[in-house]
């Protein structure tokens, strides 16, 4: 985790180009794989069911109807896995004193950045196995019904609170009563 700093004003480089205000992440982060990892076990238990149920003595077209079955069941599993892997692979997530922004995708890339100062949710989110994987996702929903989500990010809720203090920091209220102590 790092600080936010901020280099102020533009500066000059190299003669005529004018470099603006740099921005440092306060929070950098990429999804916990190991949840979409676990996930390619169901698959084989499918094709262990399979060879089970060719193995049993029933009638041959019982076997073929659930053999369908455990093919369709086969290619769904496994159409969502690797679709998951793909887009969370090289996935990253940053946040600064700025605006939020998540990077996923690997032959679909997406950029998705958010000012913090539009935002007004974060939500904290965990189902049953990612509560086993100390993973969640944290979605940050802008004004216009826009979102971002950080999907499997281990310690979530420490990381929900850094967004949700930096958008408060942002808001229009905050700056109001930083003048008014002035």
């Amino acid at each position: 985790m790092q600080e936010a700093s901020v280099i102020s004003g533009p500066r000059a480089v190299g003669g005529d180009q004018v470099v603006p205000d740099r921005i440092e992440p306060v929070m950098t982060d990429r999804p916990d794989m190991r949840l979409i990892k676990l996930g390619y076990s169901v698959p084989l238990l499918l094709v262990a069911m399979g060879v089970l149920i060719i193995l049993l003595p029933i009638s041959d077209a019982v076997k073929i109807g659930l053999g369908y079955v455990l093919i369709m069941a086969l290619g769904g599993m496994l159409t969502f896995l690797l679709s998951s892997h793909a887009r969370l692979r090289n996935a990253s997530y940053t946040v600064t004193a700025e605006y939020i922004e998540a990077q996923t995708g690997t032959f679909e890339k997406t950029s998705r950045r958010i000012p913090l100062s539009y935002i007004r949710d974060v939500t904290h989110r965990q189902h049953f196995f990612q509560t086993l994987f100390g993973v969640s996702d944290i979605k940050v929903t802008a004004t216009n019904g826009d979102s971002v989500v950080l999907e499997n990010v281990s310690d979530g809720r420490r990381k929900q609170e850094i967004i949700w203090r930096l958008v408060i920091a942002r808001s229009p209220g905050a700056s109001q009563s930083r003048n008014a102590n002035q």
